[in-house]
């Protein structure tokens, strides 16, 4: 069995939660028990919201989490579907305005175009988003969070530079981490941007969430 299911800080679902999680209402207490961060202005509020959608959305999957930390797998396309599904229904209430996946917006740097997974209007604003699966389960392959935060195709840091090579705005990236980081080598990655990246700033906490994922939001 994985490991990280037997470290304290890594234990299977049904102790991710206080048994007071597993009573009727569960769904209730996450989305009370696990809110997203306060923001600071008018766009980050909004963004604010639906990021409180996609916890809700996703807080549901806890047995895929696991069997995909099991199984040392991303998975990428799996958490690009979930939020198509997840927008469009958004859209469909009224909660968010027009929006595309894979958009191809171009550089004013290179004047190639540069594909985005996801452009949604929020308001009247306009926002750019990335989005990451991150596996951090070590049960097949050394893959760690420094691993996800190289210089290469596969990190972060590859769409924090392509989202700077872009005019707009609102830019975020979007990283599911599972199972959730230990809170010191989450701050040690976080320290370890290079300075022409100090600006990309993490949103969320890994000890805000449940240890089968930390939802990691970032703000260019």
């Amino acid at each position: 069995m994985a490991h990280w299911l037997h470290s304290p800080e890594r234990r299977p679902c049904s102790a991710f939660y206080p048994q007071s999680c597993f009573r009727p209402g569960v769904d209730e207490y996450i989305r009370v028990t696990f809110r997203p961060p306060a923001a600071s202005d008018n766009e980050g509020e909004d963004m604010n919201n639906l990021l409180s959608h996609v916890q809700d959305w996703f807080f549901q999957k806890e047995e895929h989490f696991v069997a995909f930390a099991n199984a040392d797998s991303r998975i990428e396309g799996w958490f690009k579907a979930e939020m198509l599904v997840l927008l469009n229904r958004l859209k469909q209430q009224g909660q968010l305005g027009a929006f595309e996946t894979e958009a191809n917006i171009t550089s004013p740097r290179d004047r190639k175009r540069k594909q985005v997974d996801f452009r949604f209007h929020l308001e009247a604003e306009i926002h750019l988003c990335e989005l990451k699966a991150l596996c951090i389960s070590q049960t097949k392959t050394s893959r760690n969070l420094n691993f996800y935060f190289r210089d290469d195709h596969v990190g972060l840091i590859r769409d924090f530079k392509k989202l700077d090579e872009l005019t707009n705005v609102n830019k975020w990236v979007l990283g599911f981490i599972y199972p959730s980081p230990d809170i010191r080598d989450w701050n040690n990655v976080v320290a370890s941007l290079p300075k022409s990246l100090k600006h990309w700033l993490p949103i969320t906490k890994p000890q805000d969430f449940p240890k089968f994922v930390f939802i990691s939001l970032w703000r260019g």
